[in-house]
């Protein structure tokens, strides 16, 4: 009878038994993970690890958003609510289409800026249209008029 164990025998054996390791060396990998299979606890090559943000986290939509919000506030509405708007929709499309979210955050960002600089065009206009129709009108000055200064006649 032969001292030999079976071929399909998987129980651990010295050197001295014959026997091979039962475990894998060092950076091998055992016959239950299989190749590109995490490991327990450990995200797979490539993978972002569990808890850790994607990479390609909605920021430029979250800048922008922000950004726009303060701008509608500190303007009455005029200049930030498009990029806001569309600030607002990145976000939300980012889950189902990062691609096209990005797309939206860097949309609203140009209509941000060209809102602000029509914005400054616009009050720039307004300044110089109010100076030049105070000096065209003729408005009243600011002294009294001696007919109105003069005291009642007494009777």
């Amino acid at each position: 009878m032969s001292t030999q164990p079976p071929a399909d025998d998987q129980t651990p054996r010295s050197y001295a038994e014959g026997g091979h390791p039962a475990q894998p060396g060092y950076g091998q990998q055992g016959y239950e993970q299989g190749y590109g299979q995490p490991a327990y606890g450990r995200p797979a090559y490539g993978q972002p690890a569990y808890g850790s943000p994607s990479p390609g986290a909605p920021v430029n939509a979250i800048v922008l958003t922000v950004v726009s919000v303060l701008a509608v506030l500190s303007t009455a509405f005029i200049v930030g609510l498009p990029s806001a708007i569309l600030g607002i929709i990145g976000l939300a499309q980012h889950g189902n289409d990062p691609r096209r979210a990005n797309r939206l955050a860097n949309i609203g960002w140009i209509v941000l800026v060209l809102n602000v600089v029509l914005g400054v065009v616009l009050l720039i206009a307004g300044v110089a249209g109010f100076l030049w129709f105070v000096e065209q009108a003729d408005l009243p000055s600011m002294t009294p008029s001696p007919a109105l200064t003069s005291t009642p006649a007494a009777v």
